[in-house]
């Protein structure tokens, strides 16, 4: 539903890209949505009620972030700068800690070091996308890093947070958390990962973004399975 609802503010790329695709199969994305929000309450009930708690804060950030919670239309995501992060927060959170919960694991260091490992991520490849958004957000008046920094510095930062993503699973790995073989393979997977940040200025074809970059998160859970494999 992201997409629909945020397909009003940007009218005046109606005609181009992605934005054409959504306005053309609009009826088709609201089946998605309907099966998609049935299949997360009956997964959500499945949770350990702990778990479930914990995945409402989630939930609400990311209720805020798609639907408009102000009579002026305001979104989380049309805040400026706070986007990047919210999506980093989110998804970190439910990847890494739900699932330490969920398992009655006790919450240890390891687990924060994980969480900055995915936020540090998550950062990393969100970044891109925010450079190839620009006038999207300029016409939308919404400020973002790459707004600030230009698209060349905003490459070197996301190249840096991979960078520090890497250095935590070592910490991991030095710690014993993290086995080897599986440590190798990720640290493939985060080189491949920043090979496609390089590349990515230039870059218009949405499946670039939406199709390589956005899954490079299965790209490393390919390539630390592999690792484990061989």
């Amino acid at each position: 539903m992201h997409r629909i609802v945020g397909l009003e503010k940007v009218a005046a790329f109606h005609e181009q890209g992605r934005f054409r695709v959504i306005a053309r199969y609009k009826n088709h994305i609201r089946v998605y949505a309907v099966a998609g929000a049935i299949g997360a309450a009956w997964f959500f009930f499945r949770l350990e009620p702990l778990s479930r708690w914990l995945m409402i804060p989630s939930g609400l950030i990311s209720l805020a972030y798609v639907i408009p919670f102000s009579n002026t239309g305001l979104r989380l995501r049309d805040i400026h700068y706070v986007k990047i992060f919210l999506i980093a927060l989110v998804f970190s959170w439910v990847s890494v800690f739900l699932p330490v919960f969920e398992t009655g694991h006790p919450l240890e260091g390891s687990h924060w070091y994980m969480l900055a490992e995915r936020c540090l991520f998550l950062l990393a490849i969100t970044l891109p996308f925010d450079s190839r958004d620009l006038r999207v957000d300029e016409h939308t008046q919404v400020k973002t890093i790459p707004t600030l920094l230009g698209k060349q510095k905003s490459m070197q930062l996301a190249l840096l947070l991979i960078t520090l993503a890497a250095i935590l699973a070592l910490l991991n790995w030095n710690q014993a958390v993290y086995p080897t073989a599986e440590t190798l393979g990720y640290l493939a997977g985060l080189i491949l990962t920043a090979a496609l940040i390089r590349f990515s200025p230039g870059q218009k074809h949405d499946y670039y973004f939406s199709g390589l970059l956005d899954g490079s998160m299965l790209l490393i859970f390919l390539c630390t399975v592999l690792a484990a494999f061989l």
